[in-house]
């Protein structure tokens, strides 16, 4: 899970919502010669010294060839929605994630790339977008970092962190042997089909009973529906650890075992088989993890 949002570009907050929050739109400035124009949320002193984009920055206007005063580029147009997107570092093309709606008396908005690999450098951006027409993008990178195992689809997460057992991972390859009568030693014709499997099991905890340090029994409950039915839903998924290793997967075979201590949560196992390429742009679209719309631009 990766939050897009506080001090994501070193301390200028770029990853923030654009100018017209607080019902800011526009400012009128006449019989004045200015450099900048800046208006912060809860300002209470005027001061001459020139600033940045910061997190209580409601409209900045520099006068540089535009007269926009927000911190996303549009020419001037109406932005109807902001795109969300991500590339590995030193990689070309980016990869939509998410697009949402603008909403003016926004400030703030949250984005989850449930996708990212452990100890990976991506760079991120928000493209502001008038129609179909996109415009300059602001950019940051961020270093994804978590702990434990993850299950993920584009839209859900179980992390399993506590007893972790991740057993024998099977390295599977068609092979066939054919033993001639006229000769000593056989022919063996070795297949494409080259997959991995194994089996996974772990405790399922809440973040409830973490944060407050003790058995939340409705948390446990909820949390234990939750990705049970998530475990079985069929669906492809990508597995990921916060070592490197990254699969595409579908499971098989869920079973819960009570946790003899507290009975409240259960430990979880289940079957897994490596179904595809978990780099391949191709597949995770048709498997639904990633928008059916990437925009390499």
């Amino acid at each position: 899970m990766l939050l897009i949002g506080f001090d994501a570009a070193g301390g200028y907050y770029a990853f923030d919502a654009n100018t017209s929050s607080y019902a800011f739109t526009k400012a009128e400035v006449t019989n004045v010669i200015v450099d900048d124009l800046a208006i912060d949320a809860g300002y209470k002193k005027f001061v001459i010294e020139k600033g940045e984009w910061l997190n209580n920055t409601v409209l900045l206007a520099t006068f540089d060839n535009t007269l926009e005063a927000g911190n996303l580029s549009m020419g001037e147009m109406e932005v109807n929605s902001l795109r969300f997107k991500k590339r590995q570092k030193g990689q070309m093309e980016w990869l939509l994630i998410e697009e949402l709606d603008y909403d003016k008396a926004k400030l703030h908005y949250e984005v989850r790339d449930r996708l990212a690999r452990s100890n990976v450098e991506y760079e991120y951006a928000i493209m502001p977008v008038s129609g179909d027409v996109e415009g300059e993008p602001i950019k940051a990178s961020i270093t994804a970092l978590y702990e434990g195992l993850w299950i993920v689809d584009a839209n859900n997460s179980v992390n399993i962190f506590c007893e972790v057992d991740y057993g024998t991972i099977k390295h599977n390859t068609n092979t066939n042997v054919f033993e001639m009568l006229d000769n000593r030693y056989p022919i063996v014709i070795t297949g494409e089909l080259d997959y991995v499997s194994g089996t996974i099991s772990g405790r399922l905890v809440s973040t409830e009973s973490l944060m407050e340090n003790k058995i939340n029994y409705n948390a446990e409950s909820d949390f234990r529906t939750y990705a049970i039915n998530f475990f079985k839903n069929g669906k492809p998924k990508i597995m990921k650890n916060n070592v490197g290793r990254y699969y595409l997967i579908n499971i098989s075979d869920v079973q819960e075992q009570p946790y003899e201590l507290d009975n409240a949560s259960v430990t979880v196992s289940f079957n897994w088989v490596e179904i595809g390429d978990s780099e391949d742009l191709d597949t995770l679209i048709t498997c639904d993890l990633l928008p059916d719309k990437l925009i390499g631009k």
